[in-house]
């Protein structure tokens, strides 16, 4: 179906969407709780045909935009072979929409003004195009109606529905929404021409376009507007007759002189103003809708958007007022988050009474408390503390690190307990804090009873581990909880930028002595971390300044990471932290840190099924090569846990959003974010940090 918006009305633009969308039903489902129907839209595009070969899993109902009604009230169009192949293959309905060419309000009238064989004759066509090509029905799309053919319009349902129910066919149309019964343009030439209680007596259902708010000054779909064109029909269309338009379009403003720019955009162009400008997001929690702000020189703008969370609360009015289903246009437009969301409904439709209480913790906690329990944030500043204090509460963040700003002429444990305060007194889980103390040069707390002895000092495992034991100790005195240690590089190099932080001797004492340090760290009440997985070369560059490259082969790689298979799989250290180094000859793309493949040897090969940590991602290895949003992203999706970031506030902030955003755009799976959540509660658990 060809057709340009350029030439349409203003009027007509602002409604066309809305009126799109049509839907059919199988059997009503009253009081649904999972059964519900799951439509979308569909044109014959690229975009549109691999979301629903993608996506086609969750997916009921498909509506093609397909088929035209012309002034001479011939019908012309099809249904792709390629869409209709998917929808079999996958025992997906087809429905098709049939709708007046160009809107023309003269061609339905002619419609439903002609005689009963030349509104027979259309039937027919439906009818049979619907047996031969296997739809289900069909959907009336006929937009721009005038009120005055109110009663026609009404009979002509009728009696198609009639002649559709002989053949086992369904026949649904789209219904523009309303929210009063004001006399206005709006009504003369689009809403007025619907009687819904008579059509929903002869209809399948009505898919109601709970969208395209005329009054808006901001999004297509709030839910205030959702609520009341609901409330206006509630009592007028039975609620197993309501399916709930859903938009996947936004609309766009300029801020001075303030006015509606596009009422089209799509997910791929939001994507593009966020890598493009410097944007800050929000989520209007009246509305429930998101919106993105952004600037071109002096003049700003903003996009009020669909993401997984307005879609998710449309989601849940449609289930808990237990109407039909949703009517989604359109497929191609979407924020790939709307798939989560689905897949999650899907899931936790099945009852588990066997969960854990951590993972009953976890399904209590929103989004942002469970992506801020995967970042350890560590500050510089001399106002360090108190940012710290404001990244708990404001962002959730679970873990903190201190450094040596953070402890200067203070006492350690009444840093940490007035920490600990602030996470309790905002019901967060307690904090992971953690420390780089490994003796030596890397030793943030020098108190005069502390046991600074280096790894390099280390003459045989006894010694290791008393001085880990020791030094857990003290560590748990003061109320840390997690020690980035022992480094188990094996490094001769006396020029490497690592040598000094590491165990001398074989790759057998160096295991030996980690194994033991482990172990000591544990015996004392501390989590161990074992780093920087799977190790630099001896002539690594300083990857706090810039990206290492090693030249180590495939085949070479099992005896490069011996000594951090020995110590994990003996030892079991809560924390393994990967190291960013590229290994072209194994990820040609990502450094391990980012590396799927890395990460899965570590939970597959190693068998290791606790809390990997990154190396601190606002090191120059990482932000020169992948930037600070997208290394983010990337890290949790090759399957770190924890992300630190020892960094501006401003730097943590952007990491924190970017993941909030990859989730909710379906970048990052919910569950992605879950399992990591389960051993970081897990650890804090075994930890006891209640106590």
């Amino acid at each position: 179906m060809n057709f340009s918006f350029h030439r349409l009305s203003p009027l007509v633009i602002v409604f066309l969407f809305s009126v799109f969308f049509t839907c059919f039903s199988v059997k009503p489902v009253h009081g649904q709780t999972k059964n519900y129907e799951k439509l979308f839209y569909i044109v014959d595009g690229k975009n549109g045909v691999e979301s629903l070969k993608k996506n086609a899993g969750l997916i009921n109902t498909i509506a093609p935009q397909s088929y035209t009604v012309h002034a001479d009230l011939t019908i012309s169009g099809f249904v792709s072979s390629e869409i209709k192949n998917i929808a079999r293959n996958n025992k997906i309905k087809i429905i098709p929409l049939i709708a007046n060419a160009g809107f023309s309000q003269q061609i339905i009238h002619n419609i439903l003004i002609a005689p009963p064989e030349m509104q027979d004759k259309i039937i027919n066509f439906m009818i049979n195009e619907a047996l031969k090509n296997n739809y289900s029905g069909w959907q009336f799309d006929f937009e721009h109606m005038s009120y005055m053919d109110r009663e026609g319009y009404s009979q002509f349902v009728e009696k198609t529905a009639k002649a559709f129910k002989e053949h086992d066919l369904s026949l649904s149309i789209a219904a523009v929404a309303r929210i009063n019964d004001d006399v206005t343009d709006f009504y003369k030439n689009w809403s007025g021409v619907f009687d819904y209680e008579r059509l929903a007596k002869a209809l399948d259902f009505i898919s109601i376009m709970t969208y395209d708010d005329p009054n808006s000054k901001g999004p297509t779909a709030s839910m205030p507007f959702v609520e009341s064109v609901y409330g206006y029909l509630k009592n007028k269309v039975p609620s197993e007759k309501l399916s709930l338009g859903v938009p996947f379009y936004y609309w766009g403003w300029s801020v001075s002189p303030f006015k509606r720019l596009r009422s089209g955009g799509t997910y791929e162009r939001l994507e593009y103003l966020r890598s493009y400008y410097q944007t800050s997001e929000g989520f209007d929690l009246e509305l429930k809708v998101p919106y993105l702000k952004y600037s071109i020189g002096k003049n700003g703008y903003i996009v009020w958007h669909e993401d997984s969370r307005s879609f998710g609360s449309k989601l849940d009015f449609m289930k808990k007022n237990n109407l039909r289903g949703f009517s989604a246009w359109v497929l191609g437009l979407e924020n790939p988050g709307i798939w989560n969301v689905l897949k999650k409904d899907s899931t936790t439709q099945i009852v588990n009474k066997n969960k854990t209480e951590i993972q009953t913790k976890i399904d209590k906690m929103t989004l942002e408390e469970k992506v801020g329990q995967m970042f350890l944030a560590g500050i510089f500043t001399e106002d360090s503390n108190t940012i710290l204090e404001k990244l708990i509460v404001d962002k959730k963040i679970g873990s903190v690190i201190l450094m040596n700003q953070n402890v200067k002429n203070q006492k350690v444990l009444n840093i940490t307990k007035h920490l600990q305060d602030v996470a309790s007194s905002t019901h967060q889980p307690s904090l992971l804090i953690s420390v780089d103390q490994e003796g030596g040069i890397v030793s943030r707390i020098t108190d005069p009873d502390s046991n600074l002895t280096s790894e390099p000092e280390i003459k045989d495992s006894t010694q290791a581990y008393n001085v880990a034991l020791a030094r857990g100790k003290e560590l748990y005195a003061k109320g840390i909880n997690v020690n980035f240690a022992p480094v188990l590089e094996y490094i001769t190099n006396p020029a490497s930028f690592i040598y000094y932080r590491v165990f001398r001797g074989s790759k057998e004492n160096v295991a030996a002595y980690g194994e033991n340090m482990v172990r000591g760290y544990q015996d004392a009440g501390i989590a161990a971390t074992v780093k920087y997985f799977p190790g630099h070369d001896n002539t690594s560059v300083d990857s706090h300044k810039n990206l290492p490259i090693s030249t180590i082969e495939k085949r070479d790689l099992p005896e490069y990471m011996s000594v951090f298979k020995a110590v994990i799989e003996k030892e079991k250290p809560s924390m393994v932290m990967t190291a960013h180094v590229l290994f072209p000859k194994i990820d040609t793309v990502y450094p391990a840190t980012l590396s799927p493949v890395f990460i899965k040897i570590l939970r597959e090969d190693y068998g290791f099924d606790d809390i990997i940590i990154t190396d601190d991602m606002n090191m120059g290895a990482i932000t020169k090569s992948f930037g600070i949003e997208k290394s983010a992203v990337q890290a949790i999706n090759a399957g770190n846990d924890i992300l630190l970031y020892v960094a501006p506030v401003d730097t943590i902030n952007r990491a924190y959003t970017a993941v909030l955003n990859a989730v909710r755009d379906g970048h990052i799976s919910e569950e992605r974010i879950d399992s990591s959540v389960y051993r970081i509660l897990k650890l804090k658990e075994k930890l006891q940090l209640s106590k």
